[in-house]
């Protein structure tokens, strides 16, 4: 028989995290409870006691990088309340710090390969998501910029990308990490965000 093995600190939160990272290796079809205990070094039954099934486990997963990500952008957002060119240029640093310092989150939101859709956004009981939190910012900064409101979808998508684009480059590799990489974000936004 074997024996089963104890577990020695959150096992739900680490059942989570090893999660993020299966689910970026493996098709939804592949990933299980079985191979989540295996990682967590704890027995087959071990993971019942806090996920009835691995779409639970899912869920949970979508949560926590839900959360985490809110969390960074509202702090962010909270650091300039009445500045709205500081507050998007904070908010973009805080976006691109998040990935850099969190990449299995950027890829299992981004990057993820299973063919069952894993979407961060909406989740039941949510008001905000993190989407919503950058557009709101960026709305700001439009209008404070007084820019062209005919214009608004594309000038959101432009300022979503600069910062999701330097973390993806950043994130996979493409580009070293530079100490001063938030330096240079800060640089690219306050220099390429301006909208006629």
């Amino acid at each position: 028989m074997q024996k089963e093995h104890y577990h020695h600190g959150d096992l739900k939160k680490e059942m989570i995290i090893k999660g993020i990272q299966l689910l970026n290796e493996e098709k939804y079809e592949d990933f299980s409870l079985r191979k989540i205990a295996a990682m967590c070094g704890v027995s087959h039954s071990a993971p019942y006691k806090h996920f009835k099934s691995k779409d639970e486990l899912i869920l949970a997963i979508i949560l926590e990088v839900s959360n985490s990500f809110n969390k960074a952008l509202e702090e962010a957002v909270q650091k300039y309340p009445k500045d709205a060119q500081n507050q998007i240029i904070e908010l973009g640093k805080c976006y691109v710090r998040f990935m850099v310092e969190n990449p299995d989150y950027m890829r299992f939101i981004f990057i993820n390969p299973s063919h069952k859709s894993i979407n961060v956004i909406p989740v039941p009981d949510y008001e905000t998501n993190p989407y919503q939190i950058f557009q709101k910012s960026a709305l700001g900064y439009l209008e404070w910029l007084e820019a062209n409101p005919q214009n608004q979808a594309v000038d959101i998508l432009t300022m979503w990308s600069l910062v999701h684009g330097y973390s993806m480059l950043l994130v996979n590799g493409n580009i070293d990490i530079p100490d001063n990489y938030l330096e240079v974000i800060d640089t690219i936004l306050r220099e390429k965000l301006r909208f006629n």
